[in-house]
């Protein structure tokens, strides 16, 4: 299935299990909203997991091995920046720009305030950016 087959395909199942709670006259508008939605989240997602990938892209692979040992020393930068980082620091990092939680999620998850975990995010991006990393 395609990424807009899914993502219709999702809005009908909420639709389903909400269909006590909407009105006949707007179930459409009800409907287009929830696809609407799905998409941003979908996207959101997507992007924020593109920002740290360890693994480079096929299409930009060249023969002569150049690109490869750059890959492999920027992933190997990154992993010190993030293994250099403190416990609680490391953990907020990993859980919303690896694993793409929002920092709701990720304050529930460690039982933090939201802004401890926007205090937490500040100081790796910081340590990133003074290393001159890109991620």
């Amino acid at each position: 299935m395609t990424q807009a087959e899914d993502i219709a395909q999702e809005a009908f199942v909420r639709l389903w299990k909400n269909c006590d709670k909407v009105d006949l006259d707007k179930v459409a508008p009800y409907l287009y909203k929830i696809g609407y939605n799905l998409f941003i989240d979908h996207t959101r997602k997507t992007k924020k997991q593109s920002y740290v990938s360890f693994e480079y892209k096929e299409e930009k692979t060249r023969e002569d091995g150049q690109y490869l040992m750059e890959v492999e020393e920027h992933r190997q930068k990154i992993e010190q920046c993030i293994n250099g980082m403190s416990d609680g620091v490391k953990e907020v990092f990993i859980l919303n720009r690896m694993e793409g939680k929002k920092y709701r999620e990720v304050a529930e998850l460690l039982d933090i305030s939201i802004k401890t975990v926007e205090k937490r995010m500040s100081k790796a991006l910081k340590i990133f950016g003074e290393i001159k990393i890109k991620i």
